[in-house]
């Protein structure tokens, strides 16, 4: 399904603003996860693949846990 370029726009300008919102909050999500969610605003996969991929990240110990602190 194509997804159409207004509904493409508003979608990477939400997960813009959720990821200056954890950022503002001083957590930055990994770079895999920003990566997965992208892959989520173009249709490539479903948000239900992109929390199995960080669920496996988090069980394997790539990553502690979905966000990390930006300022320890």
């Amino acid at each position: 399904m194509k997804i159409m370029e207004r509904e493409l726009a508003k979608r990477n300008f939400a997960l813009a603003n959720a990821i200056a919102s954890h950022r503002l909050e001083g957590l930055e999500p990994d770079t895999q996860t920003i990566e997965d969610l992208k892959c989520v605003v173009r249709g490539e996969i479903g948000i239900e693949e992109s929390l199995r991929r960080v669920k496996h990240r988090i069980a394997i110990g790539q990553i502690s846990t979905f966000l990390t602190p930006k300022h320890p």
